[in-house]
């Protein structure tokens, strides 16, 4: 027990030097990671465009396609970034390919869902008792897909393992990664002011070459928050590989009460997002929150009209 208490992490400089220079070698991640992105927004929409050509009216057809959108596009997201996870983790001594990764993704599909599903609840779980429980959850089980990948551990399995690493130097993780991110979420909001501004400047020069040059920052921000993603997913790979290496295998008899515990999370999670669900609908469908609907609509039509014809609301207001 004594060796496994031993952690040697890595340096804030250089995960950060050793992150940016693979985010420049493997530039290629980037480039599937942001086409699986853009294919995720085009599903997520996709089902909506026979609404917008006027199509499709019926409310529940509506109502079917938004949620095979969400579905469908949420899907793609979920493989894109195991891929990504995936493609990272195992480029150490040998190069893994997009390809393998999303392979790999595609095979275990529902593994990642379910696991992603529990983590899910779990933080639910936290959130009633404030926000603190919620990230404090939300930080041991941060390894749970890099589990999945390593030691093949799955639902709860995993959630428990992620814990169990953490736990081995929870201060020096935490440490290292507030003087890691603290910095770069400082840099991205400078980024992102800059980007804006330079955006709003050229939208207000009337020229091809200023609608040009919006064009170009938009490609330009999206490389670069695409890059951010990349060098994330490293800094996380690495804090990983550091806690696993030493550590004691896992089984489910040794933290018997971690994975008793997120079980019982996971199940209040699931009965908050059933009664939420259940009261909303209830609130939603009942006649009497909708009584006097009709009659407002008949009688302060014309006023209604009048008020935003005096005051019109658009891009401008």
């Amino acid at each position: 027990m004594e060796k496994d208490k031993k952690v040697s992490l890595p340096a804030v400089a250089d995960v950060l030097t050793d992150g940016v220079k693979f985010v420049i070698s493997r530039s290629d991640l980037a480039a599937w990671f942001l086409l699986t992105s853009i294919i995720g927004m085009l599903l997520l929409f996709m089902p909506l465009f026979p609404l917008a050509l006027g199509i499709v009216t019926s409310g529940w057809l509506v109502v079917t396609l938004a949620l095979l959108g969400f579905m469908l596009g949420l899907s793609a997201f979920v493989l894109g970034s195991s891929a990504l996870t995936y493609a990272v983790f195992k480029s150490g001594s040998s190069i893994c390919t997009f390809k393998e990764g999303f392979t790999w993704a595609f095979k275990n599909f529902w593994t990642i869902v379910w696991a992603g599903t529990l983590v899910a609840l779990v933080v639910i779980t936290g959130t009633i008792f404030l926000l603190v429980p919620a990230i404090v959850v939300g930080v041991l089980t941060a390894f749970y897909l890099l589990v999945l990948i390593d030691d093949g551990h799955k639902g709860l399995d995993a959630l428990t393992r992620s814990t169990q690493l953490f736990l081995r130097r929870p201060w020096g993780v935490v440490g290292r990664m507030i003087l890691i991110w603290l910095p770069l979420m400082v840099a991205m909001m400078m980024w992102t002011t800059i980007i804006e501004g330079a955006s709003s400047y050229l939208e207000a020069t009337p020229h091809v070459a200023a609608t040009i040059g919006v064009m170009l920052l938009g490609v330009i921000d999206i490389i670069v928050q695409i890059g951010v993603s990349v060098l994330a997913i490293f800094i996380l790979v690495s804090f990983y590989k550091a806690l696993a290496r030493g550590a004691e295998e896992y089984t489910t008899k040794t933290h018997r009460k971690v994975r008793t515990l997120y079980k019982v999370m996971a199940v209040i999670g699931c009965l908050v997002i059933v009664a939420g669900s259940f009261f909303t609908g209830l609130t939603l469908g009942n006649p009497m929150n909708w009584q006097n609907y009709g009659e407002w609509e008949a009688g302060d039509y014309d006023t209604f009209e009048q008020y935003f014809e005096e005051n019109p609301v658009g891009l401008d207001y």
